[in-house]
């Protein structure tokens, strides 16, 4: 199948009941990860719907795709290689569609096995704080941040390194979702404020959430565990939320983690340090140039077919 110029390498799959499709494809010699939104359904002319309908529909998809344009644009220009690189941004037919150069990466279980060494773990732990600040300077919050949503990779000089995926999620901090819309976030690292404002409570989502669930996979990245807590709850936000503090291993993390975890998992957002302080407690605060993920193009969308 072709879906402007990508030839598909099989049919588009969904896990877990996602909002999209996902698959691979390939290009002028270059192979590449292909994600179909399955919301909106831009109305087409053989849409069975009144015309006055359709054209309402349209513009509600038009608004969407030059906001998704603006986030996809505004991700690319802050990203030094850690955010994964978005080639395109488009409609086709009734979906719209993202494309990804394919980054071939290690499977999931290495972060919880021996191949995966202390310095490993200190690296990759480091480059997600400095990526995701540069996504918050960006005046960006992920939303949907979890270990699944990241790519562990080798850079050019053979050290692990780690990209950050998935920004179906993402919002510009002045766009914090209201009570009774939809959230998409893994229950494993929310943040306590995110669970209030899924149950109707008045609050304003900010980076804050990011950086407790960045804290949940660092925590996690170098101790092999979240941090502990009462038994009787089954994620670390319920604990929170009743009053159960987050017993942080600060014994089993390396310096400065043991000092700035705690930081990290502030029960209130407005207690938490930001990623741009929380850069500080490294004396090199530059980006680890290992990465090696620059020169990647600019990001461009074909305006005239959204």
């Amino acid at each position: 199948m072709n879906i402007n110029g990508y030839i598909l390498d099989g049919e588009l799959r969904t896990t877990n009941g996602a909002n999209c499709r996902w698959g691979f494809a390939h290009r002028d010699g270059r192979r590449y990860f292909v994600k179909e939104l399955l919301s909106p359904v831009y109305p087409t002319a053989e849409t069975p719907l009144e015309e006055r309908i359709k054209e309402r529909k349209r513009e509600g998809c038009r608004k969407f795709a030059r906001r998704q344009a603006l986030l996809y644009r505004t991700i690319n220009e802050c990203s030094d290689g850690t955010l994964v690189h978005i080639e395109e941004f488009f409609r086709y037919g009734s979906h719209y569609y993202i494309t990804m150069p394919a980054v071939e990466s290690y499977p999931e279980e290495m972060m919880r096995s021996a191949a995966f060494s202390p310095d490993d773990r200190y690296r990759v732990s480091r480059i997600l704080i400095f990526g995701m600040a540069r996504l918050h300077s960006a005046g960006l919050i992920h939303g949907d941040l979890k270990l699944s949503n990241v790519l562990l990779t080798r850079s050019p000089g053979g050290n692990v390194t780690a990209r950050i995926i998935d920004f179906e999620d993402c919002f510009f901090s002045e766009e914090s979702p209201k009570p009774g819309e939809s959230i998409r976030a893994d229950q494993r690292y929310m943040a306590p404020e995110t669970f209030r404002l899924m149950t109707g409570e008045q609050e304003r989502l900010t980076q804050a959430i990011d950086v407790f669930s960045l804290g949940l996979m660092i925590h996690e990245i170098l101790t092999g565990r979240f941090p502990k807590y009462d038994g009787e709850y089954d994620y670390p936000f319920e604990a929170v939320l009743s009053g159960s503090p987050l017993m942080i291993l600060k014994k089993r993390l390396p310096e400065p983690f043991d000092s700035l975890l705690p930081r990290m998992l502030v029960s209130e957002p407005e207690g938490r340090i930001s990623l741009e302080e929380a850069k500080m407690y490294f004396s090199d605060i530059r980006p680890m140039e290992e990465r090696g993920q620059t020169g990647e193009k600019d990001f461009f969308s074909r305006a005239g077919n959204l």
